[in-house]
């Protein structure tokens, strides 16, 4: 099973593709939110971080389990390599560490990271913010997907997004009426960013 459009719409028994792009935001929805939840980034992928660095202060890089620094420079572009000894890197939990300090203020990480295969606790949490998602765009009339839930979600590099469920009930993590059900709370605890 994979988290995805074809698998989506098999869950969904729908066949044709006029849903298609309403599907694909409603995954995309989950997906960001659940990332939003976690303070990192899900799917494999190349990415790019610049950190201004403080003394014995870990790098926590937002895409991980890592597969590896590409390239990695300070300020003035100037290369920091592997064989230098200077930093540790936790592939696992996203960490990078420089082992006898750096001299430096600006760092920019060029690296690939993710999960090449989501796992399947994290999966399932998915498809439960995906399946709240969906049924609340199934119950609007106007054709857009209405969420409730979440006062406000901020995404780095995308923008902010606000929803409103237009109800006066308890929308906290983990009620009948947030988008992030208690079983998908129980398990995106577990995959909350480290941050040192």
């Amino acid at each position: 099973m994979a988290y995805d459009l074809e698998t989506a719409k098999k869950r969904l028994n729908i066949t044709g593709s006029d849903q298609d792009a309403e599907i694909q935001n409603a995954l995309d929805t989950g997906m960001a939110i659940a990332e939003n939840y976690c303070d990192r980034k899900f799917q494999f992928a190349s990415d790019q971080e610049t950190f201004i660095y403080q003394t014995n202060q870990n790098m926590a890089l937002s895409r991980y389990p890592l597969e590896g620094i590409t390239s990695m420079t300070d300020g003035e572009g100037t290369a920091i390599t592997s064989d230098q000894g200077l930093y540790l890197l936790d592939l696992e939990a996203g960490l990078l560490e420089f082992a006898r300090g750096y001299s430096g203020d600006k760092l920019v990480v060029n690296y690939t990271g993710g999960y090449k295969v989501l796992p399947l606790d994290l999966e399932l949490a998915l498809w439960s913010i995906f399946d709240r998602i969906w049924a609340m765009a199934q119950a609007t009339s106007g054709g857009g997907i209405v969420v409730g839930g979440i006062e406000s979600v901020a995404i780095t590099g995308v923008g902010s997004v606000k929803y409103s469920s237009g109800s006066s009930g308890d929308d906290a993590i983990g009620s009948d009426n947030s988008l992030i059900s208690s079983m998908a709370y129980s398990v995106l605890k577990k995959f909350v960013r480290v941050l040192s």
